[in-house]
């Protein structure tokens, strides 16, 4: 009869000797993946956040470019005098809404127009935007109607700061706006600043 060969194990002492390397492996390998997850989020987050902080500089600067007047009240608000308008403001038809909340014909003197009052203002960690109107609130006619929106928020801050630029006049006709946000990812804070320039097309 043939015998099979003896096939020896791991003893106690060898087990007791691979297993710390094995757990120090594995250990290494889970902190690897933690980190490189960790930062996917944090990379993730931050190009979520320039997307949104660009995309109000974006909104603001329509506003900005339709106002009829920039109010330099507060370096940390912006607030504007806007007409109201048939349809969006820049909309290639859309037409001037008069005080009587009629649509208006071509060749409307200003101070027959109606306007609206829009402000940008920080309240704690967002950045809301205010909408009101004095008359005609609800008539079809108007475009803008009273409102107050949360157009960013941050679980950690949101600062906005404006400069105000006289270009032709003592009135600030354009300006510049610095709009920060920031959020706590995966423990650790990710920021972004947008900086943006804007003019108003009706301010003298």
């Amino acid at each position: 009869m043939s015998h099979s060969k003896y096939q020896r194990g791991f003893t106690l002492v060898e087990m007791l000797v691979i297993s710390p390397l094995v757990i120090i492996i594995l250990a290494g390998i889970v902190g690897i993946v933690i980190s490189l997850t960790t930062e996917s989020m944090r990379t993730t987050a931050r190009s979520q956040l320039q997307n949104e902080v660009q995309a109000v500089l974006d909104r603001m600067e329509e506003d900005v470019r339709t106002s009829l007047v920039i109010n330099p009240d507060s370096s940390f608000a912006l607030s504007t005098n806007n007409f109201v308008t048939n349809k969006n403001p820049l909309a290639t038809d859309r037409r001037l809404v008069k005080k009587d909340c009629s649509v208006a014909s071509a060749g409307l003197l200003l101070e027959e127009a109606l306007s609206y009052n829009l402000e940008y203002s920080v309240s704690g960690s967002k950045l809301m935007r205010k909408v009101s109107m004095n008359a005609c609130q609800t008539s079809p006619n108007t475009w803008q109607r009273p409102k107050t929106e949360t157009v960013m928020s941050s679980n950690s801050a949101t600062d906005l700061q404006i400069d105000y630029i006289n270009i032709s006049s003592s009135e600030p006709s354009a300006v510049r706006i610095k709009l920060t946000a920031k959020r706590q990812v995966a423990g650790s804070e990710i920021s972004y600043t947008g900086i943006m320039y804007a003019r108003s097309l009706n301010a003298q």
